[in-house]
């Protein structure tokens, strides 16, 4: 008996359905490593961690209490580098990490000094990719920027991934706070990351795509 068109449209939307399910099973498979923080104080936190200089773990105790990495002292160039070695090359990378910058010059009864920011990745440690620039605030004291997005193609097929967070901040009145940061979080919002790297290796997604 032949079908009505009601039927094939219906047909159709439940193979659609079924692509759009399997497909979505294939990309959450082909995530071969993951490196996830919610709070910089996580026993982890530094274990990838392969140069560190003029940076902290700063933990404010003001009500919401925060945490974060942030400059130490005012006018030395903040560097932080984290190297991921992987199994495999590398065909893709996601990355999400908020940076804050400041410019408490717009209101100083909040705080004093200024802070920016930015961050970096390679795949060899020595040639550099920016990422996303946190600029000194103009019309604000503190400003969130965020990079969350893929890695630029310069890193496909790489044996290792590297991230670099270059900071720099002045004028800071005391060591309770610092102007430049990153991976903040709040215990207002403590379970969201703070600091996400998800990585596909080549061969698991060709893989994938065996029956």
């Amino acid at each position: 008996m032949p079908r009505t068109l009601t039927q094939m449209k219906s047909l159709i939307a439940i193979l659609v359905l079924l692509l759009i399910t399997m497909g979505s099973r294939s990309q959450a498979q082909s995530i071969d490593f993951r490196f996830a923080l919610r709070s910089v104080l996580e026993a982890d936190s530094e274990k990838y961690v392969v140069e560190k200089v003029n940076f902290r773990k700063f933990n404010e105790r003001f009500k919401p209490f925060v945490s974060y990495w942030g400059v130490r002292e005012n006018d030395i160039p903040a560097i932080m580098t984290f190297r991921f070695p992987l199994e495999k090359p590398l065909k893709s990378a996601r990355l999400y990490v908020p940076m804050i910058s400041t410019n408490f010059n717009n209101d100083k009864n909040l705080g004093k000094g200024m802070g920016s920011g930015s961050v970096w990745c390679s795949r060899n440690g020595k040639d550099w990719v920016l990422l996303k620039k946190a600029e000194i605030p103009t019309n604000k004291t503190v400003q969130e920027v965020n990079f969350n997005g893929k890695l630029p193609k310069e890193m496909v097929g790489a044996q290792e991934l590297w991230l670099q967070f270059r900071m720099h901040a002045t004028a800071m009145k005391d060591s309770t706070y610092s102007t430049a940061q990153f991976a903040r979080t709040s215990t207002d919002d403590p379970n969201s990351f703070v600091f996400n790297l998800l990585v596909s290796y080549i061969e698991s997604e060709q893989n994938n795509a065996k029956p």
